[in-house]
């Protein structure tokens, strides 16, 4: 179960954290938005698009990553 956490944070990447969040701005979604459902700041929302936030948290990237998958109805998120 670790080691599975742990895979699932290193194949996350920051590349796929800004694409899912570019993916839900495309989808009409604000930033201020995103921020709220994930439960976290608009900043910190822009700071991963803008790249001076590179390495969030898990749990910031998993709550991306949900919200994600839930929007677009698929386990996108979990690739």
């Amino acid at each position: 179960m670790v080691l599975t956490f742990l895979i699932t944070y290193v194949v996350i990447t920051h590349m796929n954290i800004q694409k899912y969040l570019k993916e839900l701005i495309d989808k009409g979604f604000t930033q201020a938005e995103i921020a709220k459902e994930c439960g976290f700041s608009q900043p910190y929302v822009s700071a991963i698009l803008g790249g001076s936030r590179k390495k969030p948290n898990f749990e910031i990237v998993d709550a991306i990553r949900m919200f994600h998958a839930r929007i677009f109805g698929t386990a996108k998120g979990s690739e």
